[in-house]
């Protein structure tokens, strides 16, 4: 049992209108979609299904393995005290390890016994390198503020590469930043400005990490297990073994709505018509689609995912030009349905699109008109 407080929270409002919710994966978005939907949007548990491809539900958070196999974990999150929505949620989520706690509380508790605090952030020939001097100069420093004030509209296609002086991807904070978050120079420099406003207090303790949270254990026990469970209990079901291949859309005025959704288990092909006021919730792809494992004496192979086949269909409903070759469906049916999509890791529709030819042959040329209206730092290509 939970504490009092943590009880009284569990106890969800009374339903609004009886209607079905569809989600399609399990990974922490969808899993956190369906808490709030039962905790705040008055469904009833039973009314609510997840779909799985996989025999595991998780999506990026899936540690599984054995001794004698080894163990996998594809995903992880740092956290910080800024993690406000991932904090409410866990508060009325109990803790695997002690029901009477919430995984919110264990994971503060943790923090404040193990905090983080490292000692060798950057080596070099050997030698701890001092990173308490970020290595930026005054040009570095005017570049990364332009960049954080420019509107992503402006950025567009550019890359980090494209707005930085060479100098720039010597820093200490380069290293430590790419490092950190994955960048490459390559990479977007619109994705590269969200991250640095994401993260922005933590730049004064980014040579410990002093300011970064931890899981007590791994976070498919410390978050997911705990989050199925209290969903389980209130009658939510997970389909697993269930991919979704296609969902029929009709597109009025602009609207998106989701008439019919197709999936695929136990070796048949299914059909839900969806009511008017049923909702579906889509995660549309994950950071580890297309993941395959090798070992010391085998390479890994290139695999397709599934994921990727469903987007893509769900990108060209609608859209005469696709990057991706896949199958257009659309239908046009009478009872439309409330759709709405989770974005993930900043993913939109929109980006299955090819980039506006226009802008990318200006950025060839240099700057764009409101790169020299606003006086920003022009292009640098490598």
């Amino acid at each position: 049992m939970c504490s009092a407080s943590l009880v009284s929270r569990l106890d969800p409002p009374k339903q609004v209108a009886p209607r079905n919710a569809y989600l399609v994966g399990t990974g922490i978005a969808a899993l956190a979609a369906a808490a709030y939907l039962v905790k705040e949007g008055g469904l009833s548990g039973p009314n609510i299904v997840l779909f799985e491809q996989m025999e595991l539900f998780g999506g990026s958070l899936d540690a599984h393995g054995n001794p004698k196999d080894g163990y996998v974990m594809r995903g992880g999150r740092m956290f910080e005290e800024r993690f406000n929505c991932t904090y409410d949620l866990l508060s009325f989520i109990p803790s695997i390890a002690d029901p009477m706690k919430s995984a919110k509380d264990e994971l503060m508790e943790f923090h404040q016994e193990f905090f983080w605090n490292d000692r060798a952030r950057l080596v070099s020939g050997g030698q701890i390198v001092d990173v308490s001097d970020l290595g930026f100069r005054e040009r570095d420093r005017l570049d990364l503020i332009a960049l954080c004030a420019t509107p992503e509209s402006v950025l567009d296609i550019r890359t980090i590469q494209d707005w930085f002086e060479p100098h720039f991807f010597r820093s200490n904070f380069w290293f430590i930043w790419s490092t950190t978050f994955a960048f490459a120079p390559w990479h977007s420099a619109i994705e590269f400005k969200r991250y640095c406003l994401r993260f922005l207090h933590l730049f004064s303790t980014i040579d410990t990490m002093a300011g970064i949270y931890r899981t007590q254990f791994n976070q498919f026990d410390a978050m997911v297990r705990p989050i199925v469970a209290w969903l389980k209990a209130r009658g939510v079901r997970l389909e697993m073994g269930a991919e979704v291949t296609d969902i029929d859309v009709v597109i009025e005025g602009g609207q998106k709505t989701a008439t019919r959704l197709h999936y695929r288990q136990g070796g048949e092909d299914r059909v839900i018509d969806l009511a008017e006021q049923d909702l579906v919730f889509v995660t549309n792809g994950s950071m580890t689609s297309d993941t395959s494992y090798g070992s010391m004496d085998t390479v890994s192979g290139a695999e397709y995912d599934a994921k990727w086949r469903f987007v893509g269909t769900l990108g060209t409903s609608g859209c005469q030009e696709s990057r991706l070759r896949v199958p257009r469906r659309l239908r046009f049916q009478d009872r439309p349905v409330q759709m709405g999509i989770l974005h993930s890791h900043g993913g939109r529709f929109e980006l299955l699109r090819p980039a506006r030819s226009l802008f990318r042959q200006q950025s060839r040329q240099g700057r764009t008109g409101n790169d020299q209206r606003l006086q920003l730092a022009p292009d640098r290509r490598p």
